[in-house]
């Protein structure tokens, strides 16, 4: 009987120390795992305009990128040569996205009468203390202040009884809309230079409301600046949806298409646009993209600096800047930077640039 159980088992097979042997090993099982893993990773972020879950990835891109590099480094040390080659191919691919065009930076002095001093805060409408805006406007010293939303009783106050005063003691000139969504700010422009409403411009503007702009929020103005300082141009202030859901993505991106056509519309009649708000997106990701690509306007923050705007009470490093300015090439930045958002769950994005001056 023993005999020929044995002579059964040999002609089954293996043995089970065999067996264990052409297993696959845990450890190459969870290699493989992760170096597919960062791959994925890398593509998905190349790919943000193709959907949801991918921009969402590309928004976290600066992050994200501190896996494949340490992880590229370890494997060197192992001699794992094929999991190097994934984790260097995935951090190529996410640092890519980093890498796309933004505005050319110069110095120069504050004085230049060329030169711009731009504001840009979401200052969210329950959080945001009004005194901190009140502070900021009255001190700032800024030309143009673009608020992607502004607490409600600020904006009627000023749609009551005028725009507020800057700190030389004039009124500020000012454009305002309502917001669309119930539980979103307004937008408004103020400027130390006169404002025109630009209501029509844009296939969509004032199309949901009368003076609300497109779905989402937006509002532009031309900005009448003498031509010994550059010459008017034109300011677009927006607030594109979060993408928490796949639902308001397609709708953030839908209102950044529109924002794009005003721009490039604006700019058909010789003008310079100036884009400001708050995107909702971070550098690279498709709204970003969209952006450069379709309106031919740069990302206002320098690419290494590690600095983002939301949320703010996180360390600067890990904030993703959704918040910024997007200029034609023509122009360029002095200075950018964030400061405290006075309660607000978004820091303050101060930004100077060179504008070129009529006949360059």
């Amino acid at each position: 009987m023993s005999d020929e159980h044995g002579s059964s088992s040999t002609r089954a097979g293996a043995t089970p120390a065999q067996a264990r042997a052409k297993a696959p090993k845990l450890g190459t099982v969870v290699r493989g795992a992760w170096a597919s893993l960062m791959l994925a990773l890398g593509v998905l972020v190349l790919g943000a305009p193709l959907g949801w879950w991918a921009d969402l990835c590309a928004t976290f891109a600066w992050p994200l990128l501190l896996a494949p590099i340490p992880t590229a480094c370890w494997w060197v040390i192992r001699r794992r040569w094929f999991l190097v080659l994934a984790s260097c191919c995935a951090a190529g691919l996410i640092g890519s996205v980093l890498l796309l065009p933004r505005a050319a930076r110069e110095s120069g002095a504050e004085a230049d009468p060329a030169t711009l001093r731009l504001l840009i805060w979401n200052a969210h409408p329950t959080r945001t203390d009004e005194g901190a805006i009140a502070s900021a406007i009255a001190a700032g010293g800024y030309d143009v202040m673009v608020f992607s939303e502004c607490p409600r009783g600020l904006a009627r106050a000023w749609m009551k009884s005028g725009a507020p005063k800057g700190p030389s003691g004039a009124a500020l000139h000012a454009v305002l809309r309502r917001p669309v969504e119930d539980e979103a700010g307004w937008r408004v422009i103020l400027c130390r230079w006169p404002l025109i409403d630009l209501p029509s411009i844009g296939a969509r503007a004032g199309e949901a409301s009368g003076e609300d702009g497109a779905a989402g929020g937006w509002v532009a103005a031309r900005v009448e600046r003498p031509a010994a300082e550059g010459g008017p141009f034109v300011v677009i202030a927006f607030q594109a949806q979060s993408p928490r859901t796949a639902r308001r993505w397609r709708e953030g991106n839908e209102l950044v298409r529109e924002v794009v056509e005003a721009a490039r519309e604006a700019m058909s009649d010789g003008l310079d646009v100036i884009v400001a708000g708050d995107l909702n997106g971070a550098p690279g990701g498709a709204r970003d993209r969209a952006l450069a690509s379709g309106g031919g306007l740069l990302r206002c923050k320098p690419r290494w600096l590690a600095d983002g705007t939301w949320p703010a009470a996180f360390p600067s490093w890990s904030r993703v800047a959704i918040d910024d300015a997007w200029i034609p090439s023509a122009w360029r930045v002095r200075e950018w930077r964030t400061l405290g958002g006075g309660g607000s769950d978004h820091r303050i994005v101060q930004v100077t640039l060179a504008a070129p001056v009529s006949g360059e």
